[in-house]
């Protein structure tokens, strides 16, 4: 029995839970029946969190040698957990066929009787009785558990406090968007895409930013879907550089208003967090019981303070910006970029984007070797360059944060600045083997 297999396959058991109770969640019909199926997977989806957070705890998975032997039994190939995850994938099968898009709005409807829903909700009971038995029985405690290294105590709290506080953090779901997105791609798409020098280069470098253009259609969103379930999977592989790291989604939307706020996506970040990874840190708790009662939003220094203490236990943190041009205010945009790239922790961002010039020069190719025109500092993840004085490539003139900062300028009266970010360039094209792929799938 491999600890890393078990927790890979209570995560994916875990993100389908979460899933259909974001659905469930936005279903108006089904009355009494829905309620009680969506009280139920909620009550199976905190303790497959909580199970998840005892064997990988701050995302490391525990060794062999230190894993339960009370638990190998229900962890065995046809045991309880294969059982957990075929009723999920039943659920998901009944709830939310994959369809064509006539098919998607007729989910909107609820597709299930009284009969399938008392049985699903008894199959429910029944396995959690058997998981909830076999973990007191290896003594495990499913209302806390310590961090490893003696600092700040995490709460798992209660199903109801827990839900309540993911439902106030942000009205966003991105995890159930990304999770749409991908049932819609063929499999073998974009397998070109991680075999490139780029994409490696971003991944196994530290807080380095990937900036992929292309025109409407091209794909961009799909591929965004697709490098996060590729994340997701080497963040559970050892020597992938990005084992245990935390993987998050900002998915822009130009007719979501939550999507605009650069607040608001904060806040989804945060709340992915407590989605994805089970337990949330004393200050989100806090930061929670503080404006909960008051009924006030944090401030941007509360998100960002909360934000840094929840990544700085992931030794490595991927974020995907799908469609930065989809924010409608320029000034968002570029707000956007300096916040993630000023949290203090190991963040490496990848942005996706239609060539629109003015968000096009917000980037610079990192490949264009780069010194401060005054400390000759390089390769900085951002810096301010004279536009006027970059007219002509071979008089470009830049200067790093600090001496920017300090007042240092390129020495001519009234040239402008403007900030770039070093990146990793990748233009988004169609590619000949994701067509023949697309093709193949729809004629045979």
């Amino acid at each position: 029995m491999d600890p890393l297999s078990v927790v890979e396959s209570i995560t994916g058991i875990a993100t389908t839970a979460y899933q259909l109770i974001g659905y469930l969640s936005t279903v108006v019909a089904g009355g009494k029946e829905r309620l009680s199926l969506l009280q139920e997977l909620t009550t199976l989806w905190i303790t497959i969190a909580v199970l998840k957070a005892q064997l990988a705890p701050e995302g490391t998975v525990v060794n062999k040698e230190d894993f339960p032997s009370g638990l190998v039994e229900i962890f065995k190939t046809d045991g309880l957990l294969k059982e957990l995850e075929n009723l999920v994938q039943e659920v998901e099968r009944m709830l939310t066929p994959r369809s064509t898009p006539k098919k998607i709005r007729q989910t909107l409807a609820w597709p299930l009787s009284k009969k399938d829903v008392i049985q699903t909700i008894e199959h429910i009971q029944c396995l959690q009785q058997t998981l909830h038995f076999a973990l007191d029985q290896v003594n495990y405690n499913l209302t806390k558990e310590i961090r490893r290294d003696g600092q700040a105590m995490k709460t798992v709290m209660d199903e109801t406090r827990l839900k309540e506080m993911i439902d106030w953090i942000s009205p966003l779901n991105f995890i159930t968007k990304q999770s749409m997105i991908f049932k819609e791609q063929h499999e073998g798409t974009c397998k070109w895409f991680f075999e490139h020098d780029s994409f490696i280069e971003w991944k196994e470098t530290g807080n380095a930013i990937l900036f992929y253009k292309g025109i409407p259609g091209a794909g961009k969103t799909f591929l965004s879907s697709i490098v996060i379930n590729e994340l997701d999977r080497l963040r559970l592989a050892e020597n992938s550089g990005v084992e245990n790291s935390a993987i998050l989604m900002l998915y822009c939307k130009w007719d979501d208003a939550h999507s605009q706020s650069v607040d608001g996506l904060l806040a989804s970040l945060l709340k992915q967090i407590a989605q994805r990874y089970g337990t949330v840190s004393r200050n989100m708790d806090d930061l929670f019981s503080k404006h909960s009662r008051a009924d006030t939003n944090p401030s941007r220094e509360e998100y960002m303070s909360t934000l840094k203490a929840e990544l700085e236990r992931f030794p490595k943190t991927f974020i995907v910006v799908d469609g930065l041009d989809e924010l409608r205010e320029q000034k968002s945009r570029l707000e956007l970029l300096e916040t993630l790239t000023s949290i203090e922790a190991s963040v490496n961002i990848m942005v996706t984007s239609r060539p629109l010039v003015d968000i096009v020069q917000q980037f610079e190719n990192k490949a264009r070797k780069i010194r401060c025109g005054k400390c000759k500092q390089a390769d900085t993840r951002y810096r301010f360059q004279c536009v006027d004085c970059t007219e002509d490539l071979h008089e470009s003139f830049d200067l790093c944060t600090s001496c920017y900062e300090q007042g240092e300028r390129c020495g001519s009266n009234g040239h402008i600045f403007a900030k770039k970010f070093n990146s990793i360039f990748i233009d988004i094209e169609a590619v000949k083997e994701d067509l023949m792929i697309y093709v193949q799938h729809y004629i045979f």
